[in-house]
């Protein structure tokens, strides 16, 4: 489809968004997100309370309605718009369990509060279920000591084109990939991000990303009205000041070719100074249901060195075909280890990998990394492959996720999606 101009609301703010567009005197914004547990029966069908107690104040108890039973899910993130009255910095919260159905629970593992006037960011760590059984349908919960020492804020504007159908009602997400490191995922939260409209939403990232080089940018395909066509994407350093321009025009839609792509920043020069070239073959499994369009991550590993984890996306991996790219990394001598992982869009998310080939086009060495037969999800998503042996066994952490997060890369060119041509990326 051709492209045009449009934009998008974020995570349950679109209507809201609507609505605050008139202020009201003395009113704020705060952004809410709430995060469930990735224990098991973590989730709830039941609608979720919160009131925030601040300096000079404090609002009236806030109800999130839990619309279609959507919200609120197993290791979910929910995010929410709210326009009310201006408390100051925030002292203390109360989040509340509004079931009708008293077998209903919930396992809250923290809550984030980002005031958009102050642009200060409170979060607030829960762990613990709320549930009449436990005695404990409300709870009050004190902010993190010094959790924004080591962030930085950035401010992201979402535009979706006009074009007709650009819309989607998806849970939007993105990582900001750095000179030294990445943000990990951040949720930008469900739509509707509708057509023609443009979305604001504040993140903390680790000042480990160093000076943003590239977007990465997907849904994860969980509306009737998934595919989406996005505008473009601008990303502000709240700190600096310093703007930068990701134009997209592109859709985001996996019949299409994929819910999820890598872009580079306009009129940013990415220096290959110091960088050697890895040629990387991904082969995906023959074997029934391996495809996956998620996007993955991998990192070299050599003699006490290793690259900075680089994303390939935009594509889809198709089961029993190879992909082909090309990396412009920094040297680690003898490459003994691959690390791979898959940033699961949904619980569908599958990938059987059949192994991995690194050819140092600096030494002419060719290396090929088997997997076997470990299939990639949203639970088990990270393995390590070395050089014909056995890869490791994943490992859960508490959250129930093996991804070990670490630095990432940048990346060049995408592929045109149809497998044909060399991906580049800078690390």
């Amino acid at each position: 489809p051709p492209a045009a101009a449009g934009s998008a609301p974020a995570a349950g703010i679109g209507q809201v968004l609507e609505r605050d567009r008139v202020n009201s005197p003395g009113a704020n914004k705060l952004r809410v997100v709430f995060y469930t547990s990735d224990i098991p029966d973590a989730g709830t069908n039941a609608n979720v309370s919160l009131q925030v107690f601040g300096e000079r104040g404090r609002t009236s108890k806030m109800i999130f309605e839990n619309l279609r039973e959507k919200d609120f899910k197993r290791g979910g993130v929910d995010a929410f718009l709210r326009q009310v009255c201006s408390v100051g910095d925030v002292l203390h919260v109360v989040v509340g369990l509004h079931a009708s159905n008293p077998e209903e629970s919930w396992h809250l593992q923290k809550v984030e509060i980002v005031d958009l006037f102050s642009q200060k960011v409170f979060f607030f760590s829960c762990n613990q279920w709320l549930h009449r059984r436990h005695g404990t349908l409300q709870i009050k919960l004190l902010p993190d000591a010094k959790r924004t020492d080591g962030l930085t804020g950035y401010k992201i504007d979402i535009k979706t084109s006009s074009i007709k159908g650009a819309g989607t009602g998806a849970n939007v997400y993105c990582i900001l990939y750095g000179l030294t490191g990445s943000s990990g995922k951040c949720s930008l939260g469900r739509g509707p991000f509708d057509r023609g409209a443009l979305s604001t939403v504040f993140v903390q990232v680790p000042q480990t990303v160093g000076t943003v080089r590239q977007l990465l940018i997907g849904h994860d395909n969980s509306s009737l009205q998934s595919s989406w066509h996005l505008e473009y994407v601008e990303v502000s350093n709240t700190s600096t000041g310093k703007q930068l321009l990701f134009e997209v025009k592109t859709w985001l839609d996996s019949k299409r070719g994929s819910s999820s792509l890598v872009i580079n920043p306009e009129g940013v020069e990415i220096s290959m100074e110091g960088l050697i070239s890895y040629q990387i073959s991904v082969h995906t499994s023959k074997r029934v249901n391996s495809s996956t369009t998620s996007p993955i991550e991998l990192s070299l590993f050599g003699e006490g060195v290793q690259t900075a984890p680089f994303p390939l996306a935009g594509i889809k991996f198709k089961r029993g075909t190879t992909r082909n790219f090309v990396v412009h990394a920094k040297d680690v001598g003898n490459v003994s280890r691959v690390a791979v992982s898959l940033l699961a869009q949904s619980s569908r998310s599958k990938w059987n990998l059949s192994g991995i080939t690194v050819t140092d086009t600096s030494r002419e060495l060719t290396k090929y990394f088997p997997n076997n037969n470990e299939r990639l999800d949203e639970k088990y998503h990270s393995i390590t492959l070395f050089e014909g042996q056995k890869s490791l066994e994943p490992t859960l952490s508490p959250s129930g996720s093996s991804r070990t997060r670490s630095i990432r890369s940048s990346i060049g060119e995408r592929s045109s999606g149809n497998g044909s041509s060399p991906l580049n990326l800078s690390i």
